[in-house]
């Protein structure tokens, strides 16, 4: 089985992959695929599938989870993605950025345009400055030279009873790794937690005693902070050792840290469901849990970029061009077709970043105000 340092290496490869740059698969192995008996793989292998775009795959994917309220712990995500191989990861890195809201009984435009609706109704969503989104630890000896991917799921209805959980991922180039988990109680008693396999023994991490648990290729330090809440920090590499980890684990304090992806504008009683290795952000309706925004980050710039966020998405009219922060952008409905999101698609350009995003929305909003809150959308790395 491929290690953890493996994964990382090759995910750190991924990034930036397009569909067009990755070789192309034995015919063999796609006739094994294609073939009847390969019915019961896995649904995540149809990302092998060169006839289907990968953005389509991965919006029909996300779709069903969004609809399910699946979501995993970033140990377990990592483990399902060393099962599926290297060309999937590839995929997953370039495209796996989509969100799925319930789809309403909105009528098209006659002329097929994507304006619909143009204008404010009576009742409609008003749109609020929303604060900051952050990440509530700030640990005050990480490694050196390496950026967190903050992580959040949990704790609000759309994923049902799962409990709050925040997650900060501290990985290098040379596969070294910290990952700092919070929780909101002993995670030794909550579903879908990779712990450490195996005891050995307590450290004192400041005024805390923390349990030492070993896994494969890993350390993990597991404690109980003052305020009832738990933590878990693991190393990998230079970091699978409890003297290593515990400076780290020692210097945590309850400092929020912003996120380098923010939203400026949300419609009024939306709060923040959760986000995902700082790459995307989703907010969620308090009043209908299953309709969502999700800001995401995405390629590098460029008008070839921009159309390309919207390949095989099947849509109500043609994606509209539109100036979004001073530069090109285009904003579309999708109708739900091949179970992808019924929802907006708005991709923009952050000035100065060279890079795109893309704004997802209920189409409970209106064209105008999915643009209003592209305007205010910001990256600062």
């Amino acid at each position: 089985m491929m290690s953890d340092q493996e994964l990382d290496a090759r995910l750190a490869a991924a990034r930036g992959v397009r569909d067009e740059t990755l070789p192309a698969l034995p015919e063999s192995f796609l006739d094994l695929l294609r073939s009847e008996g390969s019915a019961d793989l896995p649904r995540s292998l149809e990302l092998l599938f060169p006839e289907e775009p990968a953005s389509v795959v991965a919006a029909r994917q996300l779709a069903e989870d969004a609809r399910s309220g699946r979501r995993t712990s970033p140990r377990a995500r990592r483990r399902t993605l060393v099962r599926l191989g290297a060309g999937v990861l590839a995929l997953a890195a370039a495209w796996a950025v989509a969100v799925a809201v319930a789809p309403s009984d909105r009528p098209t435009a006659p002329d097929g345009r994507t304006d619909v609706p143009g204008e404010t109704v009576p009742g409609a969503i008003d749109l609020v400055a929303v604060e900051e989104v952050t990440f509530p630890l700030t640990i005050g000896a990480p490694p050196p030279g390496v950026t967190p991917l903050f992580s959040r799921w949990g704790g609000v209805p759309f994923f049902g009873d799962q409990p709050l959980v925040h997650a900060a991922d501290y990985t290098s180039d040379s596969g070294d790794r910290v990952l700092v988990v919070l929780y909101p109680q002993d995670p030794r008693g909550m579903d879908d937690v990779g712990l450490g396999d195996e005891p050995a023994g307590t450290v004192a991490v400041g005024d805390a005693e923390a349990e030492v648990l070993r896994g494969d290729g890993s350390t993990e330090l597991l404690w109980a902070r003052p305020d009832g809440t738990w933590v878990t920090v693991s190393g990998e590499g230079a970091y699978d050792s409890p003297s290593a980890l515990i400076p780290v684990a020692a210097s945590i304090v309850d400092r929020p840290q912003p996120l380098d992806l923010q939203f400026g504008l949300a419609p009024a009683g939306w709060e923040v469901g959760g986000y995902e290795e700082s790459r995307s952000i989703d907010l969620v309706s308090e009043t209908q849990p299953d309709e969502l925004l999700r800001l995401s980050l995405w390629a590098f710039g460029g008008d070839e970029a921009l159309d390309g966020a919207l390949e095989g998405i099947t849509f109500t009219g043609i994606p509209e061009p539109v100036t979004i922060q001073g530069g090109a952008g285009r904003i579309a409905l999708g109708n739900g077709g091949d179970g992808s999101c019924a929802c907006w698609y708005v991709v923009g350009q952050f000035p100065g970043a060279n890079r795109l995003f893309l704004l997802l929305g209920s189409d409970g909003l209106s064209r105008e105000q999915m643009l209003a809150m592209a305007e205010q959308v910001t990256f600062t790395p």
